[in-house]
């Protein structure tokens, strides 16, 4: 399924017009960092619906959706600047499942990864095979957290303020990332070789529904 379709063009300027004033009115204090993040989200949500719908097929319905950010996977691309996140989102039709991942920067200069690339694509449930509950060690908020607790360490004598703030964040940063592991549902296909669909946040309501209808989909029988 190609990312792009018609008119999508246009939904995306329009969905970075609305991100590019959301970040000026933060940036201008207009806007909590809590709700910034918020109304962020609910445009590239909109952005999910409106590349999708080009590709439904004549008369199908999406019965579920759900959206979430990804944790960093890897060390972050720079301890200095802010990292993009991942959005993912997937929607349930009576048909299939589709899935659309982009890299989200939550300010200007926030770094990508270099090999990430945005993807759109769809499953028939005859191609899926069931469902498998995973914990995922947070191994990127561990490494970032030791990294911080490490540069605290080593300046402890230049930085008599912050330095211990920065140690006592990066060691929290690392037992987090340890012992608190991400929950995902992994959506196993039944081509070999092809990797699975994790669904991230799973325990929201949203999840919750969405991983409840693959149950009884993907069931013997469903």
């Amino acid at each position: 399924m190609r990312s792009e379709g018609p008119g999508s063009a246009e939904r995306r300027e329009e969905a970075d017009r609305k991100l590019g004033e959301l970040g000026r009115r933060h940036r201008l204090g207009d806007l909590s960092a809590k709700r910034y993040e918020r109304l962020r989200h609910e445009v590239l949500v909109a952005l999910a619906r409106d590349l999708i719908a080009p590709h439904l097929e004549p008369g199908e319905t999406i019965l579920f959706e759900h959206h979430w950010y990804e944790g960093h996977e890897t060390a972050p691309v720079s301890v200095l600047r802010e990292s993009a996140q991942v959005a993912e989102s997937l929607f349930a039709t009576d048909r299939r499942l589709i899935r659309w991942r982009c890299a989200d920067r939550p300010s200007p200069d926030a770094l990508s990864d270099p090999a990430f690339e945005e993807t759109l694509e769809a499953r028939t449930f005859e191609a899926l095979s069931g469902l498998e509950r995973r914990l995922r060690v947070r191994w990127g908020e561990a490494l970032a957290g030791a990294l911080v607790a490490t540069a605290a360490a080593v300046f402890w004598g230049h930085l008599q303020v912050t330095a211990p703030f920065m140690l006592g964040l990066g060691v929290l940063a690392l037992l987090h990332g340890l012992f608190w592991p991400t929950r995902t549902v992994a959506v196993s296909s039944r081509a070999p070789g092809e990797a699975a669909w994790g669904i991230g946040a799973p325990r929201r309501k949203s999840g919750r529904d969405l991983v409840a209808f693959l149950e009884r989909k993907l069931a013997p029988g469903g």
